[in-house]
């Protein structure tokens, strides 16, 4: 019995973190080939009854773990434009979007659309961002010290116009733009 909590628990960890590895090893040098196109919006946590939180825009959202926050607390909702789940960020965590509870559920008029992706790396010193799709983005000088508490592998979000980049766990923003891709030389 145990043998096959085991089995179903790495088949299940696989399927999650293969999206990770794809975009990983992708190693794209053009922006938007492995990112996904996603609505976002931010919100406050108005309510949560274990699972369930109640947005002060008056949505209600289950999500896959219980949650311990206080109301008020800043949050993102990310909505894949698939068929996939989403997430919210919430004080640094992130938490699995398992679907609405709001019967009536309309997306907020309040909503954006950008690109959600991983941070690759961070060159404080010259200000770029690199993004696991492969893609470099300058960061706007004035922004410099907010990037310098920005981690590696941080989720964010990439504004439609491309000129804005979201840390979702920090909640904090950066203006950006997309810098053209390095072409490689041979020798």
């Amino acid at each position: 019995m145990g043998l096959k909590k085991i089995k179903l628990f790495l088949m299940v960890t696989v399927i999650a973190l293969s999206p990770l590895l794809f975009n990983a090893c992708a190693g794209s040098s053009t922006f938007n080939n492995g990112v996904k196109e996603v609505y976002y919006f931010r919100s406050l946590v108005h309510k949560v009854n274990k699972n369930v939180v109640t947005l002060s825009d008056g949505s209600v959202w289950r999500l896959n773990r219980f949650l311990i926050t206080v109301n008020l607390a800043p949050v993102y909702v990310i909505l894949p434009r698939t068929l996939e789940q989403g997430y919210m960020f919430i004080n640094g965590m992130s938490y699995r979007i398992l679907g609405t509870d709001s019967p009536d559920f309309i997306m907020p008029s309040f909503y954006h659309t950008g690109y959600y992706e991983l941070i690759g790396s961070i060159d404080t010193a010259h200000g770029i961002v690199k993004l696991f799709d492969g893609s470099e983005w300058a960061v706007n000088p004035k922004d410099s010290t907010e990037l310098k508490q920005w981690d590696v592998n941080s989720e964010v979000v990439i504004s439609q116009a491309k000129n804005e980049m979201i840390n979702l766990r920090q909640d904090s923003k950066i203006r950006v733009r997309l810098l053209p891709p390095q072409i490689e030389k041979n020798d």
